[in-house]
């Protein structure tokens, strides 16, 4: 018998509300229980990260007394083509990155490191550093995909998904998304090109909105490359996803009409 995975990990601090901004607003981490001057604890993927304050556990009678001086390590792992985003939202709050490694192992097995209002280091990593990253598919797909800076902080689950999901992948596959919609045009023989703009609008934003079998490719060219947790979240969610995912492919469309018009 063996444990299977890391449940909880503590760090130590004094002043929580510093803690909450940091875990909670810079690295975007859920509080799934917050226990007023003892403790808080933030949810990442499947295990917790419990910030105590040490005086206060040491005096403990429920449980076995705990507590320690002197910065905390702890490490947090991150996809390799967040890496550069993770640099940039660290910058965008003020917040140095003390290190940076690339491991020699593997050029995809990078650290950063920063420090916490209470001065625990912490560390971002991507999982290959111990040999523990996505599957091959999903770090594929997640390193060609495009950085799009938006600030999802006070967002809630399906606009983050939009945000750092469907936005980027939109932008990834912008040249098919123009050619399907130019083809579909040229197919249906509208004189598109002959049209004056505000006629060619209403043409493209009539044939997103009515034809089914263009909006099920271009949910395809999209869908075809989220992640398998992605996927999973799209199954659960598929009539808003798809909603959100129609007028971000619609929006896009109009926005470049000319280019669409060119491939007509």
């Amino acid at each position: 018998m063996r444990p299977t995975h890391i449940l909880e990990t503590s760090l130590y601090a004094s002043d929580l509300e510093a803690v909450r901004h940091f875990y909670g607003t810079v690295l975007n981490l859920p509080v799934v229980f917050d226990e007023p001057n003892r403790h808080l604890s933030f949810q990442c993927g499947d295990g917790i990260l419990h910030v105590f304050i040490a005086e206060v556990t040491r005096q403990t009678e429920s449980l076995p007394a705990h507590g320690a001086d002197g910065p905390g390590h702890v490490a947090l792992a991150i996809p390799f083509g967040q890496v550069d985003a993770w640099r940039a939202r660290f910058d965008q709050h003020g917040i140095s990155v003390e290190d940076s490694t690339t491991w020699p192992h593997n050029e995809q097995a990078v650290s950063l490191y920063v420090r916490d209002p209470a001065g625990n280091s912490v560390e971002l990593a991507t999982p290959e550093l111990w040999g523990l990253g996505a599957g091959p598919r999903d770090a594929a797909v997640q390193r060609i995909r495009p950085h799009v800076p938006v600030d999802t902080d006070d967002q809630r689950p399906m606009e983050q998904f939009q945000s750092r999901t469907l936005r980027p992948l939109c932008k990834l596959q912008n040249p098919l998304i123009l050619t399907t919609v130019a083809r579909y045009l040229a197919k249906y023989n509208t004189g598109v090109a002959q049209m004056d703009r505000a006629d060619q609008e209403a043409k493209v934003r009539n044939l997103l909105k009515e034809d089914r079998r263009l909006k099920r490719t271009l949910v395809g060219l999209i869908a075809g490359h989220f992640t398998e947790d992605e996927f999973a979240f799209y199954l659960d969610h598929q009539r808003e996803v798809r909603r959100r995912l129609v007028a971000l492919l619609t929006q896009r469309a109009l926005d470049q009409l000319q280019a669409i018009v060119d491939r007509t």
